[in-house]
């Protein structure tokens, strides 16, 4: 059976822009961040590396 995806959850934590970096260069495909995500540079750091979106249960992460 073949597989595929369409995104990537990365490894958790997402406060990890070297591998997001190359996870999102590598695999072709979305990657989401998620995990210790709590202040706006982590925000800006993940999306910069490369994933396209932020997974959070921190309310004040919503509002960023």
């Amino acid at each position: 059976i073949e597989h595929t995806q369409d995104c990537v959850e990365i490894i958790l934590p997402g406060l990890m822009p070297k591998i997001i970096k190359i996870m999102a260069s590598n695999l072709g495909v979305p990657i989401i961040a998620g995990g210790l995500i709590s202040e706006k540079e982590d925000v800006l750091a993940a999306l910069n590396a490369g994933a396209i979106a932020i997974s959070t249960t921190n309310p004040n992460v919503w509002e960023m």
